[in-house]
């Protein structure tokens, strides 16, 4: 998502200079209410309120290569540390189905859950478009899961055309990228 976001961005709003701070929603809204950042795009792994989202990411199942669940086994989950909104649609998933799961590993960020899930300690449930990372694939024969919700918040006194643009070019990626 983010190349497309960026690109249509900069056409879109050619007058500013963009700068993406990738981190976990706790972080970004501290940095809005801070006034350190102007604009955050922010994930809700609950879905909840999709009338009010700029769009929504299908949660896809993902696991490394090689990986292969063991029989008779809980399922091993990679899992973002708390807080984090797709620990509750990950355990909703498997517990619908019946699925004995135990945490395997955690991480505080992306390049490090993705670590894990690469090396085979597990699955993950994550907002997926387009190509995966190198060395993942969609892991097959797991419980169907929500969608994630994606919203734009602004700080502040944030020029709201630049909101309502911003808002709409989220919109506009999710919608192309489907």
């Amino acid at each position: 998502m983010l190349p497309a976001l960026t690109a249509a961005l900069g056409e879109r709003l050619p007058n500013w200079r963009l700068r993406f701070r990738l981190d976990r929603n706790v972080t970004l809204a501290d940095a809005l209410e801070h006034g350190l950042v102007d604009l955050a795009v922010m994930l809700d792994g609950s879905g909840m309120d999709p009338a009010h989202a700029s769009g929504t990411l299908a949660l896809k199942w993902v696991s490394g290569r090689g990986f292969a669940a063991q029989p008779n086994q809980p399922l091993p989950v990679v899992m973002f540390s708390e807080p984090c909104t797709l620990r509750e649609p990950t355990f909703a998933a498997l517990d619908r189905r019946g699925t004995a799961y135990r945490i395997a590993a955690e991480s505080a960020d992306l390049s490090g859950l993705f670590a894990a899930v690469r090396s085979g300690l597990g699955v993950a449930l994550l907002p997926m478009i387009g190509r995966l990372p190198d060395g993942l694939c969609l892991a097959e024969g797991l419980p169907p899961a929500t969608r994630a919700s994606v919203f734009v918040r602004g700080r502040a006194g944030v020029d709201t055309d630049v909101l309502d643009t911003v808002e709409r070019t989220v919109h506009d990626v999710l919608a192309g990228q489907a």
